[in-house]
């Protein structure tokens, strides 16, 4: 991941988070990547705040989107995500 983040403009926090990571303090490693950078890569949120945000990834050519649940989800969560989703 560090490539894709440093061709960003992401380098410093993505070496920070590696430095972190290795060195076992993944709460700092996680802290090194800001909500700027998840919000580059990625949306986060209500079903409608990915619906408001997909014509942004579209544009930079998403076709296929990957919804993540949470680890938390229920099977039953997660198929209403996706059903409010699509």
């Amino acid at each position: 991941y560090n490539r894709v983040l440093e061709g960003y403009g992401y380098g410093a926090s993505a070496n920070q988070a590696a430095e972190e990571w290795l060195d076992g303090d993944r709460g700092a490693a996680t802290e090194a990547i800001t909500d700027e950078i998840a919000d580059e890569f990625g949306i986060f949120g209500t079903p409608q705040e990915f619906r408001n945000r997909m014509p942004e990834f579209r544009e930079k050519g998403v076709d296929i989107p990957i919804l993540w649940p949470s680890p938390q989800s229920t099977i039953d969560e997660f198929n209403l995500m996706i059903s409010n989703t699509v």
